[in-house]
């Protein structure tokens, strides 16, 4: 469409008829051109004319070979990168977190060291406790942990046997037994946290197998800052298939890492 005196009338009535939140209705090049629709919609009106008729109505002889279609992904672009690359332009507003996240920027290399070594840490743990056991069943381990400080508030294992004994839900119950002691093992990370907040609050949680469902709501309702697991779990996980952490209706989420040791 070459006559721009007339983009802010057919942008006004295109986005009433044809709604496409977040995208821009014109691309500028040496000429400009314009988004009305999505592909499926945009193939119904032209085959009925419809959209054909509308655009005739507003900028008179238009043939059908003047509507040109343009491939967009169906998603909207979340890195500077994506953003580049995208075919249409877009309101994008880089997400500073999740670039820092993908580059690789998130974590120090002290701070790497401390979380590669507490999860070796976690492994040796789980196979010491699993060697005690007559059948060998796995045991699973878990800790909380300051990472950003390089400190362990406590760690533990659980019963394969008891589902109310899982690792997360007694390393919870631990932390919640050292906030409300006298003594804090020589940590006093505990006793200075700040007057509402309780139990995992701005702390991390390291768990060697991904949390089960029920370990992976309590970590929700413990207010855990991340959780940092290296194993998968063979059955319906909390986090890499039920995906609590992603539901933004609960009361609070965290981010999930997962490192390989």
């Amino acid at each position: 469409i070459h006559d721009k005196s007339k983009l802010s009338s057919f942008i006004n009535t295109t986005t009433s008829l044809f709604p496409l939140p977040s995208l821009k209705r014109v691309l500028k090049s040496e000429d400009v051109l314009l988004l009305v629709g999505g592909e499926a919609e945009i193939k119904r009106k032209s085959k009925d004319n419809e959209l054909l008729e509308y655009l005739i109505s507003l900028f008179g002889n238009i043939e059908s070979d003047d509507i040109v279609s343009v491939s967009i992904p169906s998603s909207l672009p979340k890195t500077k990168l994506q953003n580049q690359n995208s075919p249409w332009p877009v309101s994008f507003h880089p997400d500073k977190q999740l670039e820092n996240k993908l580059s690789g920027e998130v974590f120090n290399e002290e701070v790497k060291s401390f979380i590669i070594r507490q999860m070796k840490n976690l492994k040796m743990l789980s196979a010491e406790r699993s060697g005690r056991l007559s059948d060998k069943t796995y045991v699973n381990t878990a800790a909380v942990c300051h990472v950003s400080l390089g400190r362990v508030i406590c760690e533990t294992y659980g019963h394969a046997r008891d589902v109310t004994q899982h690792a997360c839900l007694r390393v919870i119950h631990q932390v919640a037994q050292l906030q409300n002691s006298n003594n804090t093992k020589g940590d006093n990370h505990l006793k200075r946290k700040p007057e509402g907040e309780y139990l995992c609050t701005g702390l991390d949680v390291l768990v060697l197998r991904e949390p089960c469902v029920m370990c992976a709501m309590a970590l929700v309702h413990s207010r855990a800052k991340r959780i940092f697991f290296s194993e998968e779990r063979q059955d319906f996980g909390g986090l890499l298939r039920a995906r609590l952490q992603e539901i933004s209706e609960l009361n609070h989420t965290f981010d999930v890492y997962q490192v390989i040791v």
